[in-house]
């Protein structure tokens, strides 16, 4: 992803002008705080009115195993949309290289099962260890 807009944040009480990043899995923020929100720890996004509100659970401040719910208002102005589909709807893998529908590949080396799992349902056709016709 890597897009990366000036801002002012708000979580708890302070507040701070600074750089807010998102990345491929955790938005950053670094001003005269600092926050870096995984992707896995968020329960709740929304865009509201040029703010971008993320709702998270905070690990480090939990009591007896509870994570502790947190929000933080990043004012992103008419990125604050943008930003929040990105979160709730991030690449996959195989978006991320490239692959369209219907492509037919060709497959050299070892590979995860889990990433050929994601590419059986895009390509067209798919071979291992020999080049296909038309790939």
């Amino acid at each position: 992803m890597g897009s990366e807009l000036k801002c002012t944040v708000r979580f708890g009480k302070e507040t701070s002008e600074g750089k807010a990043l998102l990345e491929t899995s955790e938005v950053l923020f670094r001003g005269e705080f600092r926050l870096k929100i995984p992707f896995a720890s968020v329960k709740s996004v929304k865009a509201v009115d040029g703010e971008l509100r993320i709702a998270f659970a905070e690990e480090k401040r939990a009591q007896a195993g509870v994570p502790v719910l947190r929000e933080a208002r990043f004012e992103l102005g008419a990125q604050a949309e943008k930003w929040a589909a990105k979160i709730l709807h991030p690449k996959t893998r195989v978006e991320k290289i490239g692959v369209k529908a219907g492509t037919k590949i060709s497959l050299f080396g070892n590979f995860e099962a889990e990433f050929l799992d994601e590419l059986k349902p895009v390509v067209g056709t798919m071979t291992k260890d020999k080049v296909a016709a038309d790939a």
